[in-house]
């Protein structure tokens, strides 16, 4: 994300902050952790008072699974508010390493970059 908002300068950053990406979630199970929450919003956060003066909006809403919800909204205000770390465990054991999630993720993320280097010079 901060490539593409760096070359295309957004006046405001507007995130939606649910829990579906949680591993422990039945509906999005994409694999993250209360920590890639965290990460997630400092980079927003990050990333926004870069390009737009620190305008953002995140939206906690979202997820089916109130084990880590409150877990995973904590995170997501943490890093937006600047915390340098937290000390949140998952209150569920992943399924698979860690590691592999990331093998998973960059793989996507390639893939994603490839098919849309025609449109976004930082993919090229």
């Amino acid at each position: 994300m901060p490539p593409l908002a760096d070359e295309f300068k957004p006046e405001l950053i507007v995130s939606n902050g649910g829990s579906d990406p949680h591993f422990a979630d039945m509906l999005g199970s994409l694999g993250l952790t209360v920590q890639g929450f965290f990460g997630i919003s400092r980079t927003l956060a990050e990333t926004a008072k870069r390009v737009c003066n620190g305008r953002m909006v995140i939206m906690p809403g979202s997820g089916y699974n109130p084990a880590v919800l409150p877990q995973c909204w904590y995170a997501l205000a943490a890093g937006v508010v600047g915390l340098e770390k937290i000390d949140v465990e998952d209150p569920c054991t992943p399924p698979v390493e860690p590691e592999f999630v990331h093998v998973r993720v960059e793989e996507t993320l390639r893939a994603l970059k490839n098919a849309l280097k025609d449109y976004w010079k930082c993919f090229r």
